[in-house]
């Protein structure tokens, strides 16, 4: 009985020693793939990309914290008494349900990642090749991390319920029957060490098989192998031939005139195995074939950003041949643009191009950018040549790429990055250019399309060289409410295929002097998209150098001018509006020429005095002169003449009085005089 239980002890210990080297193999295959996978996805820029891909991110994000949350706790040993069986079995059973939850995250990750990459490259715009890469190493390690976890899992679950199971039995035989126990432990001990050594090599197997596979899974090898430049021969499965494209191809990122991308749609989702020979599946290399053959294009791509191409925008693999582009290629505020194709990864062969190209950096006549150039024609012109690699075969190229063969005509240009290295491109002028064999025919007759919303109102037919005549230049139909001309394009030189098309611009019909809510002054015409008005106040600049009109003074002294573009005319009359607000109706408006000033004809229009003009210049508006100085004056003219009357009356008065006076003293003097001779005195 004792040798028994010392027997169950040592299943114990085995299994704790077992699971203890398995857990270090483990660790160190699961923290390697777990490393590489946080490494890529802290690197990854999704800035610019919708809510639902960030959501996916950071669940990711998330997702990998848990995982390392577990791994942290799985990585402490049994610490328990070796002697304590059920306590051994606990812990065995709860690193079973640890392992568990572990292929749940992973599930989980998986989930996240399949999301980011069906949606993420579609939404990224700058730095998506960088990103292709990742997402390469994101399905290695994915895949791997996923296999060490499903596998171990597996393992560990299987082997378990058997130390379980036989642990159970064992000791149910040993406490129900000892002395069956005591006959059968021979061959209990026999049974117990084959079952160890089955589960020794089981272990074994799985850490060699995933062992090898991560350091096959991590050799410098492509997953996908392009076949695309193995001819067969056939029309088959891969293969775009024949199309031909007329209309305007407009979008925001990766657009051609036959396809917008070439490409790979790569799948994380682990249940989506691959079927093959052998059972292992860490190291598979797919064939990939993509061939766009004899198609054409005719029309203008128009793109936002990035990768713009006559027949491709991008190509991640795939081989274009004897194709022809003959539609303008603009990248409008983005990099990657060429006649063929804006980016290439694989083959450019056989492929005629006749076009003007406008972009950033990477522009090219096949290629922005390039890695097997050959046997290519270009002939192209450039609308702005200030960014960086441009070149009139391609932009830039892979430096392990071949380029070898290709003919353009010598326009200044060379062909990779502006310069030309032998056996790589040549030069030539356009006649000896034209007389290259299999030349399409239409580089032999080049054409001037004139254009009124974007239909060919005519086609002018011309050689290498020639002008356009003023005569041949049809008129632009007139739209009502409409300025109208023709793009400005230099037409005495034809050197290409031009298009020029029919600017219609609505009239601005009133322009301010300012943004306030009431400016000073605005005004009125059929005015060109873009024209200013510009104001200044002169005040008191006319003070005594002008005759006014009598009874009225300057309230307000404008000049004004409207700055239009170059070549635009002034219209002949212009009705303008002088804010007035405060002065009386009785107000006047003149407008002042060589130094006099005329009255206008004007009405008010709320605060604003209106009246027309037949051109920019100086404008017065004019009010009546202030009456109170002359009221002033006349009061203190009536105050001084009733002064003096009064004063007068006065005078008059006092004098009066005095005669008065006088009168009755003599008065009094001559009774006296009469009653002396009446008592006898004499007379005299």
């Amino acid at each position: 009985i004792d040798g028994q239980l010392g027997r169950i002890k040592d299943i114990g210990r085995f299994y704790k020693n077992l699971y203890k080297d398995g857990a270090d193999d483990f660790d160190r295959d699961a923290d390697m793939s777990m490393d590489e996978i946080q490494h890529i996805l802290d690197h990854m820029d999704l800035e610019f990309t919708s809510w639902g891909t960030q959501s996916h991110y950071h669940s990711a994000q998330d997702t990998m914290k848990k995982i390392q949350e577990l791994r942290a706790q799985m990585k402490k040993g049994y610490e328990g008494d070796i002697n304590d069986i059920n306590a051994l079995r606990q812990w065995l059973k709860e690193r079973r349900e640890q392992t568990e939850r572990l292929l749940q995250y992973a599930s989980e990750l998986s989930d996240d990642l399949i999301y980011l990459a069906a949606n993420a490259p579609g939404e990224i715009v700058g730095g998506a090749e960088d990103f292709g890469d990742d997402l390469e190493k994101l399905q290695v390690e994915a895949s791997v991390f996923t296999d060490i976890i499903r596998s171990n899992g597996d393992k560990l679950r299987g082997d378990l319920d058997s130390m379980d199971e036989e642990m159970t039995a064992a000791l149910d035989i040993l406490s129900g029957n000892m002395d069956t126990l005591t006959n059968n432990l021979k061959d209990n001990k026999n049974q117990i060490r084959s079952q160890k050594n089955q589960i020794q090599d089981q272990i074994d197997l799985m850490r060699n098989t995933i062992s090898d596979g991560v350091d096959r899974a991590r050799e410098d090898k492509e997953l996908i192998e392009d076949v695309s430049d193995l001819e067969t021969g056939e029309l088959e499965n891969g293969i775009v031939s024949g199309c031909t494209n007329l209309g305007i191809i407009t979008a925001d990122f990766q657009a051609g005139g036959i396809v917008g991308i070439i490409g790979v749609e790569a799948s994380l989702d682990p249940e989506q195995d691959l079927e093959a020979d052998e059972e292992r599946t860490l190291n598979v290399t797919r064939n990939a074939r993509a061939i766009v053959t004899g198609c054409i294009n005719r029309q203008q791509i128009e793109v936002k950003n990035d990768y713009a191409g006559g027949i491709a925008g991008k190509a991640n693999l795939g081989a274009l041949i004897q194709n022809q582009n003959y539609g303008d290629i603009v990248a409008e505020d983005g990099n990657y643009a060429g006649g063929i194709t804006g980016s290439s990864a694989y083959v450019l062969r056989g492929n005629y191009n006749m076009c003007s190209l406008q972009g950033n950096d990477y522009v090219g006549g096949i290629a922005g950018w390039g890695t097997d150039i050959m046997d290519n024609y270009s002939m192209v012109s450039f609308r702005n040549q200030d960014g960086e690699w441009i070149g009139t075969i391609a932009g830039g190229t892979d430096q392990e790429g071949t380029i070898e063969g290709n003919v353009y005509v010598e326009e200044g240009i060379g062909a990779i990055d502006g310069i030309t290295y032998e056996g790589q491109a040549q030069g030539l002028a356009y006649e000896s250019f034209k007389g290259q064999g299999q030349m399409p025919e239409e580089f032999s007759r080049l054409s001037v399309e004139f254009l009124v919303d974007d239909q060919v109102l005519k086609t002018v037919y011309c050689q290498y060289g020639d002008r356009v005549s003023e005569a041949d230049i049809p008129k632009v139909p007139q739209k009502d409410g409409y300025y109208y001309m023709w793009e400005q394009k230099d037409l005495s030189c034809i050197k290409g295929n031009e298009k020029v098309h029919a600017i219609y611009k609505a009239w601005n019909t009133t322009i301010a002097s300012s943004d306030d809510k009431m400016p000073v002054m605005l005004v009125e015409s059929n005015f060109y998209p873009g024209t200013s008005l510009v104001m200044t106040e002169k005040k008191g600049a006319l003070a005594g150098q002008i005759l006014l009109p009598e009874g009225y003074e300057i309230a307000r002294d404008c000049e004004y001018s409207i700055v239009q573009p170059e070549g635009v005319s002034m219209p002949e009359r212009i009705r303008v509006h002088v804010l007035a607000e405060g002065l009386s109706k009785n107000c006047l408006a003149g407008i002042v020429k060589n130094g006099e000033i005329s009255i206008a004809d004007c009405s008010w229009d709320g605060s604003y005095l209106v009246f027309e003009m037949d051109g920019p210049g100086e404008v017065v508006i004019l009010k009546p002169e202030s009456r109170l100085g002359v009221w002033i004056g006349a009061a203190a003219g009536a105050a001084l003449v009733l002064a003096v009357l009064w004063t007068a009356i006065a005078k008059g008065k006092k004098k009066k009085k005095e005669e008065k006076h006088k009168e009755g003293e003599e008065t009094e003097q001559k009774s006296g005089d009469v009653a002396d001779g009446e008592d006898g005195e004499p007379v005299e």
